[in-house]
């Protein structure tokens, strides 16, 4: 009786330890995945590949002035797309690692991180939980940017972007995530 009595203890025991769970409220930095697509269209049944984008993480604050501008074209060539004029945020971000804001004044990033588009590796990084500005860049004269709140979590957060390499639009591009 006596041992049925000390195995039933240890068991309440045991599951009460296992069934606290910790507390990630409070934690300074959070771990991020990160993975960077294109796709020859922007319809989501297009087929993405991995694809070396480069992501800035701005603070989110200081990034409030920014103002991005879509640019439509008429172009259906590469020959014809590679002559448009150069988006100015676009040569900033991609020349100099640099957010060019409304009035002409630049910030600097946080951080600046490549994927690849040839390991297939998703990229973790780790960051101080906050609000940030996040730029993806490609070589084809437009970004995509999104505001994203970085929150303590147990497990690390996702990020992915998909960009579409389709002529009819350069600069700012909206932001996409398919999923997997």
């Amino acid at each position: 009786m006596r041992n049925i009595l000390g195995f039933f203890l240890l068991t309440v025991l045991l599951l009460s330890c296992s069934s606290e769970e910790e507390d990630f409220s409070n934690k300074k930095d959070q771990a991020l995945w990160l993975d960077g697509y294109t796709t020859s269209s922007s319809s989501v049944n297009s087929k993405k590949e991995l694809a070396a984008v480069r992501f800035l993480f701005f603070d989110g604050n200081k990034a409030a002035s920014f103002e991005g501008e879509t640019r439509m074209t008429n172009v259906n060539t590469y020959s014809e797309y590679s002559k448009l004029p150069e988006d100015p945020i676009y040569s900033k971000l991609n020349k100099e690692n640099k957010l060019l804001l409304k009035g002409g004044s630049t910030i600097d990033p946080v951080l600046v991180v490549k994927t690849s588009s040839i390991s297939g590796n998703t990229i973790e990084v780790t960051l101080p939980v906050g609000k940030y500005f996040v730029v993806a860049i490609l070589y084809s004269n437009k970004y995509a940017t999104r505001v994203y709140e970085l929150e303590s979590r147990y497990n690390p957060q996702a990020l992915d972007v998909v960009i579409p390499v389709d002529y009819s639009q350069y600069g700012k591009i909206a932001w996409q995530n398919w999923g997997d």
